[in-house]
C-alpha cells in the first residue's frame, strides 16, 4: 500500500457545506430536497417459493429540478484502506482506499447503481478536508460529495 500524502482541498466542515453549499453556492445546494419516493418497478430481490417480488419500491429522488453541477449531498459510509475490494465498496482516489457502504447508511446510500450501458445522473467527488484554519498540508478526513452530471427532473430516480 502506498503512503502518498494527500493535501486537503477544503477547510469547511460538513455542516457548513450542507448549510451553505459548495463554495457558498446556495442556489446549487439541492441536498435538502433529496427524498425516498415510492415508485413501481422491477425489484432485484431474490424470491422464495415462486412468489414474484414486490413491485412497490422506494427510489432516491429529488423534489425539485436539478441542474448539472448541483450539490446533492454528502455520501455516508465507512472508509477502509485495504488491498482487496470490500463487497459493494466504491474505490477512492488513492490506491487501496475504499468507501464501504455496507455499514453506514443514509438516504444517498440507496441510490440506484447503474447497470452496464445505463446512463448515470450523478457522480462522486472525493474531497480531502482539513478544518484547521489555514492548514492544508494534510488531509484530516475525506468527504464524498454527490454532484449532478445532468438535468434531473423532480421525482426522477438518482442513478450512480
Amino acid at each position: 500500500m502506498s503512503h502518498k500524502v494527500v493535501e486537503a482541498v477544503s477547510g469547511k466542515s460538513n455542516t457548513h457545506i450542507l448549510r451553505h453549499g459548495i463554495k457558498g453556492d446556495i442556489d446549487g445546494n439541492k441536498s435538502i430536497y433529496v427524498g425516498m419516493i415510492p415508485h413501481e418497478g422491477i425489484s432485484e430481490k431474490k424470491t422464495f417459493g415462486g412468489k414474484s417480488p414486490s413491485a412497490k419500491l422506494l427510489a432516491v429522488s429529488h423534489l425539485v429540478s436539478v441542474s448539472p453541477g448541483d450539490f446533492l449531498g454528502v455520501f455516508s459510509g465507512r472508509l477502509r484502506y485495504t488491498a482487496t475490494k470490500p463487497t459493494g465498496a466504491i474505490q477512492g482516489p488513492v490506491q487501496g482506499l475504499w468507501l464501504d457502504r455496507s455499514e453506514v447508511k443514509g438516504k444517498l446510500h440507496w441510490m440506484k447503481a447503474a447497470k452496464a450501458g445505463e446512463q448515470t445522473n450523478v457522480f462522486l467527488v472525493w474531497e480531502g478536508v482539513n478544518e484547521v484554519k489555514g492548514e492544508k498540508s494534510f488531509c484530516q478526513y475525506w468527504r464524498i460529495l454527490v454532484m449532478a452530471t445532468r438535468h434531473i427532473m423532480p421525482f426522477d430516480q438518482i442513478v450512480l
